[in-house]
């Protein structure tokens, strides 16, 4: 570890535009010298990396007395960025050296650079990538040169995934892609230069194993097509590939070969399963709000005085959308649902092991439930401003009740299987594991406690189809089917049978204690 330097952030930006930016031909002999010592060029380049992480920290008195002149301190991370940024168009492949690649602390520092206007100064970042990186004549201002700085960190991660470098070098360069991606316009075709390069090595199976990159390239692709409003289907896509290779609940079924995404194997689809998940959560919070700015519209905002002759308001006072509006949206959610719903139906087949896997689905399915339940509540509180149930949202119901729900009651008892299987193991262990022991019952309560949950808002689901059902006149509940998940009983002969096996065991278990504590009496001998 770099222990603090006493070098000021003017001095390290001034000797690394000597080393990396001078072309003055009377200067070269001297800086040959120090160009060709790599360590030497490695400290100056992590004391810059240090003076950056300080002013992100505001750690050190010299950056906040530039804190306080903001003008001047924003200048030296254009300066010190473009310095940085020149040096990774200049290198065309990473050298393989002993520690850490210039290029690669050259990627971090602009990077950081990128967090902190991002953080301090988001209104000035057209104007730092403007001094940082160089316009491209074909393209916009911002959206030019934001994607010329992509390309170049393009080009660093196939340079550095053919030289089978680190893939903490190769994480950190997807990193400042899908931050610089946010300033590129949605549908441009930038963003989709973007999308076609993620995806081609998503498919690519160059990346090997990695889990770690598999997991970052499968956020970055998800991130991207959310873009372009198309996340749900990959996300189905990646589903496939993961119940695949994790294989399926039922030792018996024998699956289809999904191959779509390389990045996807037995080792990696933990980690894939993981972003799955997040993403999930994302978009169907996205959904929800939709659905609540939808409820607001369509609330009345004042109580109207032209009222017919049953007391209807007015349907002028019911927002500013029309019902045809309303119902072109409703159709785009249930499309997006149905993607989702696509991909929690393979998720619920495939045989994860418990622990957060399990809990994760649980929680998705959950929240794709509650979401539902709120649109099939908001559309029934309407009803009387629509003619009909929209065709989408029939699809959407239909394939819930004969596709998801039959599957999630299956994998419920799937889980509460394995968990049972999970403590008669723990059961057998030595007392040596009690940490891990502690640790494993921690996760099953954990599904344990998810398990209502899920239950319920299936429950809620339905309640609000029949309430939409009447209002119809339309069946939507025609393709669901009660339960045994749910659908209990106590058994009070088997009860009871259970209750005296656990009295007869506490009996025996207490004559044992007796007789050690208290052995029988040496009779006296009589005399």
């Amino acid at each position: 570890k770099l222990w603090p330097s006493n070098l000021r952030l003017q001095f390290v930006i001034r000797l690394l535009k000597a080393l990396f930016m001078d072309n003055i031909p009377s200067h070269q002999q001297a800086l040959a010298i120090l160009k060709a010592s790599s360590s030497f060029v490695r400290y100056v380049l992590s004391v810059a990396l240090q003076k950056i992480q300080e002013i992100r920290d505001r750690t050190s008195e010299e950056c906040a007395v530039l804190m306080l002149g903001q003008k001047k301190l924003q200048k030296k991370c254009i300066a010190l960025g473009r310095i940085l940024f020149n040096q990774m168009e200049c290198v065309k492949a990473p050298k393989t050296e002993k520690g850490r690649s210039i290029v690669d602390m050259c990627v971090e520092g602009f990077s950081q650079l990128l967090e902190i206007v991002e953080g301090e100064w988001p209104e000035k970042m057209e104007e730092f990538l403007g001094g940082v990186v160089p316009a491209d004549k074909d393209e916009g201002e911002l959206c030019g040169r934001t994607h010329y700085a992509i390309k170049t960190l393009q080009s660093l991660f196939t340079a550095a995934i053919n030289a089978s470098t680190t893939s903490k070098d190769a994480i950190l360069m997807l990193g400042v892609v899908s931050l610089l991606m946010k300033y590129l316009p949605s549908g441009s075709q930038q963003l989709k230069q973007v999308h076609s390069w993620v995806h081609g090595h998503a498919q690519s199976k160059e990346q090997g194993n990695d889990a770690p990159l598999a997991k970052t390239l499968a956020s970055l692709l998800l991130t991207v097509v959310a873009r372009q409003s198309a996340s749900a289907q990959t996300m189905e896509e990646f589903a496939q590939d993961v119940h695949y290779h994790i294989g399926d609940c039922d030792d018996d079924v024998q699956l289809e070969e999904s191959d779509q995404f390389a990045i996807v194997s037995k080792t990696t689809a933990p980690s894939v399963l993981a972003v799955l998940y997040a993403h999930c959560e994302v978009l169907l919070s996205d959904i929800d709000w939709l659905i609540a700015q939808l409820k607001s519209e369509f609330s009345p905002q004042t109580e109207s005085p032209f009222t017919d002759d049953d007391g209807a308001s007015d349907l002028a006072h019911h927002g500013t959308a029309s019902p045809t509006q309303h119902t072109g949206v409703v159709a785009s959610i249930c499309e997006q649902l149905t993607h989702v719903l696509w991909a929690m139906y393979e998720l619920v087949q495939t045989a994860l092991s418990p622990g957060p896997a399990t809990n994760g689905l649980l929680k998705c399915l959950t929240k794709l439930y509650n979401v539902m339940s709120n649109l099939v509540k908001y559309y029934a509180s309407l009803f009387g401003l629509f003619t009909h149930v929209c065709n989408n949202l029939v699809v959407l119901v239909e394939t819930v009740g004969k596709k998801l729900s039959p599957k999630t009651y299956s994998f419920i008892t799937y889980t509460q299987t394995i968990d049972e299987n999970a403590r008669l193991g723990e059961g057998t262990k030595s007392k040596t594991g009690k940490g891990k022991a502690k640790s494993a019952a921690g996760k099953l309560k954990k599904e344990g406690r998810s398990i209502p949950d899920l239950i319920f808002s299936m429950e809620m689901f339905e309640k609000h189809l029949i309430q939409l059902s009447k209002k119809s006149k339309r069946d939507l509940m025609e393709h669901f089917k009660r339960s045994t998940a749910r659908d209990f009983k106590i058994d009070g002969q088997t009860v009871q049978a259970k209750l005296s096996e656990n009295v007869k065991e506490e009996i025996e278990s207490g004559d044992e204690e007796g007789d050690e504590e208290h052995p029988n009496p040496k009779r006296l001998k009589t005399v």
